[in-house]
């Protein structure tokens, strides 16, 4: 209570002679009243503030190293690429620290090589309707497969909670022990949590489906512009979200690769390339192409 008392002290700028105006659009001004403590400590104490208001370090937000901060790494030693400038040219570079390494790069080169690797995901938006369909016939596939591996968990699970029920009524009448009762416990009900897991994994909301197809396909014809439109934080939620293992880095090629890309947005593209290889020839656009392309499971 005490120590919140005095950040208030330090935070407000009355407990130091100073008032703020709000009919002069938060102008700060000398006041009447008397300070509690001198301007110069108040100072002092909000410069630490805000460099280190909760006690740990924080990263600095810079709006041209979006793919720093464990995202991009260096493909030689697989370490993450942090960020310099040289504020002569104002130029921002991304750079691996491990020492020998020496690789760095321009940052707008390197983000504009990023937003190629997005752009090559783009889809064709002749190709909405056909996707839109096969999308909804492939997710309904694996719903299908999903739902007999569901009934068959809820099986298991109901088996064990019998099992559980039989040890705790032969404890409560005597027929085996503490030391007993408590082994089987434990591993029963480690058991089900386990199930109960592997049921919510497979569990689909289809009510939904229709509205998760139509954000999937408006970001996948989008995602450069999305990207580059964005701020910092959404930047980053975007490329995290598409790209789950991050992307490497190679100075020798200079190029970028991905070790991982999202599912559905793998699964997006390959039914765009499919189609756009159809195109002309394939009348009947409702075909089920689950079995053919044996797509990862979303």
């Amino acid at each position: 209570m005490l120590r919140q008392t005095i950040t208030k002290i330090f935070r407000n700028p009355i407990y130091c002679g100073l008032v703020a105006y709000n009919l002069l659009d938060g102008e700060i001004v000398q006041g009447k009243h008397p300070a509690i403590v001198s301007k110069e400590l108040f100072l002092k104490a909000n410069d630490l503030q805000a460099i280190n208001p909760h006690g740990y370090k924080q990263t600095k937000v810079n709006d041209n190293l979006p793919l720093r901060g464990g995202f991009l790494r260096c493909e030689k030693c697989e370490k993450a690429l942090t960020g310099y400038v040289v504020k002569k040219k104002n130029v921002h570079y991304y750079k691996c620290r491990t020492k020998g390494c020496r690789c760095n790069k321009n940052a707008n080169a390197l983000n504009s090589q990023f937003i190629e690797l997005l752009s090559s995901y783009k889809i064709d938006k002749k190709l909405i309707a056909p996707l839109k369909l096969q999308l909804k016939n492939t997710f309904e596939y694996f719903s299908k497969s999903n739902e007999d591996n569901t009934a068959s968990l809820k099986y298991n699970l109901k088996t064990i909670k019998a099992n559980l029920d039989q040890v705790e009524e032969r404890y409560a009448i005597g027929k085996i022990d503490l030391t007993i009762y408590e082994k089987y416990l434990k591993k029963y009900q480690e058991r089900i949590e386990e199930i109960t897991v592997e049921i919510n994994k497979t569990s689909f909301e289809k009510s939904n489906l229709d509205s998760y197809i139509d954000k999937s396909l408006e970001l996948a014809c989008n995602l450069h512009n999305i990207w580059e439109l964005g701020n910092h934080s959404q930047k980053q939620k975007l490329q995290n979200l598409l790209f789950p293992n991050g992307i490497l880095y190679s100075k020798e090629n200079d190029r970028c690769r991905t070790t991982k890309v999202n599912s559905v947005l793998e699964l997006i593209n390959s039914l765009s390339v499919v189609f756009d290889s159809k195109k002309g020839s394939q009348k009947n656009k409702n075909v089920d192409f689950s079995h053919s392309l044996r797509v990862k499971q979303v």
